[in-house]
């Protein structure tokens, strides 16, 4: 399988992650919107460690993939959309 992973920009302080910056709105694979599933991983202390979105995609077809992600600045409320292409083999 393949597992597309969108991490989004925190405030942080060391190895703890404090406040979210911008948030994901919107994922599509090759124009269908999919859901990408919010994952929050813990420190031993109980801060946030990692976070993250993912999206599997179980039984992926070889060739090229477009993914286009668009976020919301939590303070301002801008969008903003990043779009990257891979190749599954």
């Amino acid at each position: 399988g393949l597992v597309i992973r969108v991490r989004c920009w925190w405030k942080s302080v060391r190895q703890s992650l404090r406040t979210p910056e911008v948030e994901l709105t919107k994922l599509q694979v090759d124009g269908q919107t999919v859901e990408a599933i919010l994952v929050n991983r813990k420190a031993r202390n109980g801060d946030i460690a990692d976070s993250y979105y993912h999206y599997p995609i179980r039984y992926p077809q070889k060739g090229n993939y477009v993914i286009k992600a668009t976020f919301r600045n939590i303070a301002d409320g801008s969008l903003r959309t990043e779009s990257k292409t891979f190749q599954s083999e």
